[in-house]
């Protein structure tokens, strides 16, 4: 029995210790994240370190950037795939209220970025051009909160997005992201969900959704003031809980679906959604499916 039990006992102390060599190789992994500067030049048609605010990354072996704000306020503004022998991967500008660009017209996102995140277009407020990159993989919901783009472009290449008559979709969740360059009236089809900031500051008198659609985020219709009628459709299933308010019950009053629509009048509701708007001044008619 003696025996056993110390063989238990040398069984119990081996694992420990292996456990124990096991955590100190991932603290070895642990990120390291934290503020740079490199002042090496670049191709004169990029945007030069000095004019950028990165964050630096490191995970193991792996190392890389963040753009975190970008300073020059040039009509053109190129970012190069990599600043100091470092490649760049994302854009992280998560600042509500960067210092703001009245000039920029267009941005080019070099085809390294992966991710883009934050309040990205927020502070570009003459923003026309964007070009994507080939290799985008995650845009953030409130990334494109801007109402003066005119041309979104993105490889076809790209697995995750495309751009199809002037909307960015997200292909994996079946999702319009944005909706641009586009006046009057709009039918919106081919797609399951509506994100944040689909329609934010259009020149939409009327948007329709087709049906197939079956989520609208909660801030994806709000911020129109020429918004005049929206028409619900019979597969609709539910109002999504908007980014900024997940906090909030799944109450569509709650967090602020048809806000900042001082022009909107009437909902043609096909759907099962019970709506009721008088508050806002808003006439919700149900019609038959």
């Amino acid at each position: 029995m003696m025996k056993i039990l110390k063989k238990t006992l040398l069984v119990l102390v081996l694992c420990s210790l292996s456990l124990l060599a096991i955590s100190c190789n991932d603290k070895k992994d642990i990120s390291e994240r934290r503020e740079i500067t490199i002042t090496e030049h670049v191709n004169s048609k990029y945007v030069q370190p000095e004019d950028l605010s990165f964050m630096y990354n490191k995970t193991g072996n792996n190392e890389y950037l963040d753009i975190a704000y970008i300073g020059p306020n040039s009509q053109e503004i190129n970012i190069a795939p990599e600043y100091g022998g470092i490649k760049v991967l994302g854009y992280i500008d998560d600042n509500a209220y960067p210092p703001s660009n009245y000039v920029t017209k267009k941005l080019i996102l070099p085809d390294t970025i992966e991710n883009i995140d934050g309040y990205m277009c927020n502070r570009f407020l003459a923003l026309e051009e964007l070009v994507l990159p080939k290799n985008l993989k995650y845009i953030g919901p409130y990334t494109l909160r801007i109402g003066t783009i005119k041309s979104i472009s993105i490889s076809l290449e790209n697995e995750y997005y495309k751009v199809l008559n002037n909307k960015l979709i997200d292909i994996k969740n079946n999702r319009l992201i944005k909706a641009f360059n586009i006046n009057d009236e709009i039918t919106i089809s081919g797609c399951k969900q509506i994100g944040d900031m689909a329609f934010y500051k259009t020149n939409l008198k009327s948007i329709i959704f087709d049906e197939e659609i079956e989520e609208i985020s909660g801030d994806s219709i709000s911020y129109n003031d020429s918004l005049e009628s929206i028409t619900l459709p019979s597969t609709l299933k539910k109002f999504v809980a908007s980014y900024l308010y997940l906090r909030y019950p799944d109450d569509y009053k709650s967090y602020g679906i048809f806000n900042n629509n001082p022009n909107l009048k009437v909902i043609y509701n096909y759907s099962d959604i019970e709506l009721d708007l008088s508050d806002k001044g808003i006439e919700v008619i149900k019609m038959n499916k």
